[in-house]
């Protein structure tokens, strides 16, 4: 799904169902009951409101942190994968060039085709590992004869190791999931957070209903945006 329209969705859905909820409050509950307890409901909710600002920034910026090793991995292994091209075609053995250089083309195109979507699930692609190994065995039974091959030899395993390295760290990056019980206290803490303001008592609807919409905005959009950043891979 498009990731501004699962934005959108999570955004509309809590406005809507927060909406409902301090409809139903108000048809059943007197304004004047509501008024009573103004003073103990402000602050429960400030208290509850602190806990809660503090545990989502403290979340998004894990994740942030955790979104963004996950993009500095992809950018590494990409510029690897050009540093390996690059060097190949300096061998002096044409067909073994043009070889290599093939591999090397069918394991980049093997990632973004098959391993991409199956990250998105939190898995490898067999055939890209296959494509891996391929490339290390060919490299690894390489013989060089000139000092200059050499050189080129010994600059495009070491090119080749570190691929690999982005390659297990990408995949590592793609399984990072938020512990269920994080996940539960987030959405559940954003729920209590709203419902906390169906206890007070504003004469006028339209104005106490563009309140909570407002506060189920911000809390809405901060959980999508836990859920985007959680899951780089999944494509929304």
């Amino acid at each position: 799904m498009n990731t501004l329209l699962l934005g959108f969705l999570i955004v509309s859905l809590g406005i809507v169902l927060s909406w409902l909820g301090l409809r139903t409050v108000r048809r059943f509950v007197p304004v004047a009951l509501l008024k009573a307890h103004h003073e103990v409901a402000g602050f429960i909710i400030g208290v509850l409101g602190a806990i809660y600002a503090v545990l989502l920034a403290f979340v998004v910026v894990a994740l942030w942190n955790q979104y963004e090793d996950a993009r500095s991995a992809v950018e590494r292994e990409a510029n690897q994968l050009g540093d390996l091209a690059h060097i190949t075609r300096g061998f002096a053995d044409q067909k073994e060039r043009h070889r290599l250089t093939g591999m090397i083309g069918a394991y980049t195109g093997s990632a973004i085709t098959d391993e991409w979507p199956a990250m998105a699930q939190g898995k490898a692609s067999l055939r890209t590992q296959s494509a891996l190994d391929q490339l290390w065995r060919v490299y690894l039974e390489i013989d060089p004869e000139t000092y200059r091959d050499s050189t080129l030899y010994d600059q495009s395993v070491s090119t080749l190791r570190d691929l690999s390295d982005s390659r297990r760290l990408r995949l590592f990056a793609s399984r990072n999931d938020l512990p269920i019980l994080i996940q539960l206290l987030l959405w559940g803490g954003g729920v209590i957070t709203i419902s906390f303001t169906y206890f007070f008592g504003v004469e006028s609807i339209r104005a106490q209903s563009l309140m909570t919409a407002g506060l189920t905005g911000i809390i809405a959009f901060n959980l999508f945006l836990v859920l985007a950043l959680d899951n780089p891979f999944h494509g929304f």
